[in-house]
């Protein structure tokens, strides 16, 4: 059968790959994990995965990217510079990375490359050099709706094909009511997936952990090591979060704000020119008072550096989201992927930064300068079919029903029907789908 290589996982999501892996085993497949660094190999080796080291060879001479991948994790770690001692050593370390990664592809022969959750330099010079050498991957990462990743061979979120689509695309998409109304019923009643069991994972001895802690710094992989290190040590089961307490929306009209924590990879990424949390719900306010000087903002999981409290502006937990947006005149964000839930309750949605939802007709495009207009333009438009199309397509197709924290049989079942499509070996695909997309309840529930 065939061989597929989990690419640098993160150690904070190593049930859904110690999952994914046993269920490939259980179909006649090879799973590898490669590890992204020296912690990462002892975390994994340790709970019995089959691991590849990923040894950092001579510096790469080939034509490769390294700058734009050097440039992508300097602007992830917080730094603008593309200059100076910390660009160039990122490009050495990235170079010396390739020439490893290039025998891992010639050695093992993987068919398939699994990526997940991660944007940096690294799994991106992964998936350029998995394309090179004739491999598909598939990306996964944490989709619009809870319980949900999202799936594609391009990349994440801005990097993805979702994004480079146009209201055109959705034109022949049946839409699916039942299933819209099951997704939305799910997130609102705050459905939990019927999670596999979890094992303990077998912690790395504080000695093991030191030596590898230092392989990794001499390699110029200290910083992801020191995040696997702090992982690794406070991994345990995860459980299904206990349920939020109900929320009252305010009276009268208000309009909602997704903040997003300034360290978020798609602001970072996706929208590098988006002002500041600050600076948007000055905007935000300012667009709501001139539509009804009554009209307030309610800012949604606010970052971990608050804003700055003012009059007529309520700050709630992100948990609120299904209670607040159904009543909401509007909903305002850079690109956060909640904004998903504000289309499917049909509340007009703004964003100002690169997203999968930015189709005209579906969401606004805005910025700060057009935001009171754009705003009340929103309230009037009428999306028609354009966004039950929409939201049936990147839900069902788009993404897997299958939470990255607590996976389930039936998402875990369509990870690997997905890859052996890649693979183009016999499979469930061939004889009929078995993975059904949608919510746990009350899909479900049989009629």
């Amino acid at each position: 059968m065939g061989h597929v290589l989990l690419a640098a996982p993160p150690v904070t999501r190593f049930a859904l790959h110690q999952r994914l892996a046993k269920a490939l085993l259980a179909r006649g497949h090879r799973a590898t994990v490669l590890a992204g660094d020296p912690v990462s190999y002892e975390f994994h080796a340790r709970q019995g995965l089959a691991v590849l080291p990923w040894r950092a060879r001579g510096v790469e001479t080939t034509l490769l990217p390294l700058e734009d991948f050097a440039a992508t994790d300097l602007t992830l770690w917080g730094r603008s510079t593309t200059r100076g001692d910390a660009f160039a050593a990122r490009v050495r370390t990235l170079g010396r990375l390739a020439s490893g990664l290039r025998e891992v592809f010639e050695r093992e022969r993987p068919e398939c490359v699994f990526l997940h959750q991660e944007r940096g330099g690294i799994h991106r010079l992964v998936h350029f050099l998995a394309r090179e050498h004739g491999v598909p991957v598939l990306h996964t990462g944490t989709g619009l709706l809870p319980h949900t990743m999202q799936w594609d061979e391009s990349g994440l979120d801005g990097d993805s094909s979702l994004c480079r689509r146009i209201a055109y695309d959705y034109r022949d998409h049946a839409r699916d009511e039942v299933f819209l109304a099951a997704a939305l019923a799910a997130w609102t009643a705050g459905i939990q997936p019927f999670a596999l069991p979890q094992d303990p994972a077998s912690p790395v001895p504080a000695a093991r952990g030191l030596v590898a802690l230092a392989e990794a710094w001499r390699q110029g992989l200290g910083r992801e090591a020191l995040h696997s290190w702090s992982a690794a040590r406070e991994w345990h089961p995860q459980t299904a979060p206990a349920a939020p307490a109900p929320v009252q929306p305010p009276d009268g009209p208000y309009v909602v704000l997704l903040a997003q924590d300034p360290r978020d990879p798609r602001l970072l990424l996706d929208a590098p020119q988006a002002p500041a949390q600050t600076t948007l719900l000055r905007g935000v306010r300012g667009a709501a008072s001139a539509l009804d000087p009554a009209c307030r903002v309610v800012v949604l999981g606010a970052p971990a550096t608050e804003l700055p409290e003012s009059e007529g502006v309520l700050f709630l937990p992100l948990d609120a989201a299904p209670a607040l947006l159904a009543t909401a005149l509007a909903a305002v964000t850079v690109n956060h992927p909640l904004g998903i839930g504000a289309l499917l309750m049909g509340t007009p949605l703004l964003h100002l930064g690169r997203s999968a939802y930015g189709i005209r007709g579906v969401a606004t495009q805005t910025a700060l300068v057009g935001l009171e207009a754009d705003l009340r333009a929103a309230l009037h438009l009428d999306p028609g079919t354009l966004r039950e199309r929409f939201l049936t397509r990147v839900l069902q197709n788009d993404h897997v029903w299958c939470s990255a924290r607590l996976p389930d049989h039936n998402g875990v079942r369509g990870l690997v029907e997905r890859i052996e499509m890649l693979l183009r070996v016999p499979g469930p695909y061939a004889r009929g789908r078995h993975y059904r997309p949608g919510p746990a309840w009350p899909l479900a529930v049989s009629p």
